[in-house]
């Protein structure tokens, strides 16, 4: 049987009206979420034959801005997997009130779905100026700190206080230097890996990053030095089909890991491949790497 080739984002983008399950056209998801981005009001839904739908924009960090569409269903299962890996002491962590603050461009609801009386979610605008949001966080005094690396550590350098059990980096590469000044500043640190395309990496019980193999088929393209490209396949979700999708990472894969898990330890994500600068005589990428969960 042959292979169903990949498609890219943009391809998926162009055959948004027919590839989703809902019956959403792209016109009217852009709509809603570019509403969203301009007056930062991300409750809005869109009504589907089965229930509303969340939506919302990529980050676009790849260079190619993308939409994305979840169930309520698909939303509440995960948060679920991803507080099941990141809460500190999960679950005997919940006999007791954690605070969540995460740092993002976009709130898309995802974390808040599963808000409870124990679990506390606070959204820091990375909009606001950012002596405003260090003296938020430093007030707070979260148990659980999640943003992108570069804005955490401008935090630590705007007086930033807090001292949360967990800190997990999103949206961008972890850079050692990175990880070295987060764990002095705030505590140990941990990754996430993921995009628009689906929640694709997490950490172990000993803080190295792991593919969510569970949820998600992998396949690989090798492009040299031992760097990976993958195509994936999500598992579990349906309103927006994942089928073959072939991502710009670049990842350094190892099969083995201390925590015993058989899933495959990330290396490293080393960028993308339309992330780059193109100059005369030279060639180099900006900084860049695995999304939040507001897509990339």
């Amino acid at each position: 049987m042959a292979r169903v080739a990949p498609v890219d984002k943009a391809g998926m983008m162009a055959a948004f009206d027919t590839l989703n399950t809902a019956d959403l056209r792209l016109s009217d998801v852009l709509a809603v979420a570019r509403r969203a981005e301009d007056t930062r009001d991300f409750t809005p839904t869109l009504p589907t034959p089965r229930g509303p739908v969340t939506v919302g924009l990529s980050s676009g960090t790849g260079g190619n801005a993308g939409a994305f569409v979840v169930s309520r269903a698909e939303r509440l299962q995960w948060a679920g997997v991803v507080l099941r890996h990141l809460l500190p002491g999960f679950p005997l962590g919940l006999l007791r009130k954690q605070r969540v603050a995460f740092l993002l461009r976009a709130d898309g609801g995802l974390y808040r779905s599963v808000g409870s009386a124990r679990l506390d979610f606070r959204f820091l605008d990375l909009l606001r100026p950012l002596d405003e949001l260090a003296a938020e966080l430093s007030a707070d005094q979260p148990t659980l700190l999640i943003g992108p690396p570069s804005v955490l550590r401008a935090l630590l350098d705007a007086g930033a206080t807090a001292q949360p059990e967990r800190v997990v980096s999103v949206a961008e590469v972890l850079e050692d230097d990175d990880r070295a000044a987060l764990e002095r500043g705030f505590g140990p640190v941990v990754q996430v890996y993921q995009a628009t395309e689906g929640l694709l990496g997490l950490p172990c019980p000993h803080g190295h990053l792991h593919l969510n193999e569970a949820h998600v088929h992998f396949d690989f393209e090798a492009v040299g030095d031992g760097y990976l490209r993958p195509v994936l396949t999500d598992l579990r979700r349906a309103t927006q089909p994942m089928v073959r999708h072939r991502l710009d990472d670049l990842l350094l894969l190892s099969d083995g890991c201390s925590c015993g898990l058989a899933a495959r330890r990330v290396l490293r994500v080393a960028g993308r491949q339309d992330d780059a600068l193109n100059l005369p005589g030279a060639r180099g990428g900006s900084r860049s790497g695995p999304t939040s969960c507001a897509g990339r």
